[in-house]
């Protein structure tokens, strides 16, 4: 039995680029760019600089940045703080 999860999986794995109409790659362009906006003004408030050290605390590490800040973690750590960043 297929599941919907593999034919997903599937499904992207077979895309092209070229596939992608352009009206999807300017939307998440701007999406993209929205993101990084709102992380690097997140970074310099109280929250964010809370966040980060949170997410430094719980361990240092080589795999990922954390976004407006010379620092890499764990990625399961950036990810906690990059996720906080851009819902500032």
């Amino acid at each position: 039995m297929t599941t919907l999860s593999r034919e997903l999986a599937e499904w992207v794995v077979s895309l092209k680029y070229d596939d992608i109409p352009p009206d999807v790659i300017e939307s998440a362009k701007t999406a993209f760019l929205d993101v990084v906006g709102l992380s690097l003004a997140s970074s310099s408030m109280d929250f964010g600089r809370n966040t980060v050290a949170l997410a430094r605390n719980l361990g240092e590490g080589e795999e990922a940045s954390v976004l407006g800040f010379d620092l890499r973690l764990p990625a399961s750590n950036a990810t906690l703080a990059n996720g906080t960043l851009a819902h500032g």
